[in-house]
């Protein structure tokens, strides 16, 4: 019987992902991830052909830490609150990562509207917020994409520029926003799925990660 490799896929991914938290996706690499785990890089190698796949991989699994955290909303919280928890804190206290997921053209990012289509697959998390403002689908989505888009402005100005602002007051602001939002679908139903400039934006954002992908 063949022996068990010592290091699994998963353990590399873990300890890249450990990697790319603590210096940076840049300092990922065979012989980083070989130095942490005190062997050679040929596991490394058999499990991932190339720096530009370990780092894709990374990224991907970054992603899906990032979403189960997420997901894990207790029932008797606002998915909104909790979201907005969630990522305040990836981009005040792991800006590495906050970087990665949601700022780096260099990797085949799931789109905006795409991970909102994902979270909308995820049935008690998208009830839930239906049932919290009384909104139906199309409605909840477009709340959840303008209420994403300004969140994320705001980690995006914590964690590159260290804005100064509490935590208490970004629940304030984003509170006021998603009421706001809330009583303008309800006044003006949107007429689309996903605003054709977040759509363009996104098309441009996936040729760009493939165009960097190609020349790796």
């Amino acid at each position: 019987m063949p022996k068990k490799p010592k290091f699994t896929r998963e353990m590399l991914l873990q300890e890249a992902y450990n990697i790319a938290r603590d210096q940076g996706i840049e300092e990922v690499s065979a012989r980083s991830l070989s130095k942490r785990l005190g062997c050679s890089i040929q596991p490394v190698y058999t499990h991932f052909p190339s720096m530009a796949v370990l780092r894709q991989e990374t990224f991907r699994y970054a992603c899906r830490q990032f979403t189960r955290e997420i997901f894990a909303c207790r029932s008797d919280m606002d998915p909104f609150r909790w979201a907005t928890i969630c990522t305040v804190d990836l981009a005040r206290n792991q800006p590495n990562l906050f970087k990665l997921i949601f700022m780096m053209s260099g990797f085949a990012t799931r789109t905006l509207p795409e991970t909102i289509a994902e979270m909308l697959k995820n049935q008690k998390l998208s009830a839930r917020i239906m049932e919290i403002y009384d909104l139906d689908r199309d409605s909840c989505e477009s709340v959840m994409i303008r209420g994403e888009l300004f969140l994320l402005g705001v980690c995006s100005m914590i964690c590159s520029f260290r804005m100064e602002i509490s935590d208490e007051q970004i629940d304030r602001i984003m509170t006021q926003t998603i009421s706001d939002l809330v009583e303008g679908v309800k006044v003006n139903p949107p007429e689309m799925r996903f605003p054709d400039a977040i759509q363009s934006a996104s098309l441009s954002h996936r040729d760009n990660a493939a165009a960097v992908q190609q020349s790796c």
